[in-house]
């Protein structure tokens, strides 16, 4: 599925972290999409990629209509990013690098809810 462009918008440095958490979330994910998992993985992951464009588009939006300060746009991207990143390391059995910026090496991970 083709994804926005949310990643390539202009955004403020304060913005600049959170935003390259989620692309990089995204590319797990679609790593996680193309590897077999089990079937509440499959279920988990569709159209999360799309989600969380969405959620950020959103919150550039309003950031950009000064309906947010940077900072308010910030809390809310790391907050909503970090959720999902938790969860995906949870779901995946990727607890030791739920850590920010971890999930160098989730494709070869074994997915716990298809061993039992």
């Amino acid at each position: 599925m083709i994804v926005s462009s949310v990643f390539g918008r202009q955004v403020p440095a304060r913005l600049q972290e959170p935003m390259q958490h989620a692309e990089r979330l995204c590319a797990v994910l679609a790593r996680l999409e193309q590897r077999g998992t089990s079937e509440l993985g499959r279920a988990w992951l569709v159209g999360r990629r799309e989600e969380i464009e969405k959620v950020l588009s959103l919150a550039l939006d309003d950031w950009a209509a000064n309906l947010r300060s940077d900072e308010d746009a910030r809390v809310s991207m790391v907050e909503y990013v970090g959720e999902l990143h938790r969860a995906a390391a949870r779901l995946f059995g990727l607890e030791a690098i739920a850590h920010e910026g971890g999930f160098e090496d989730v494709a070869t991970e074994p997915d716990p809810l298809e061993a039992g």
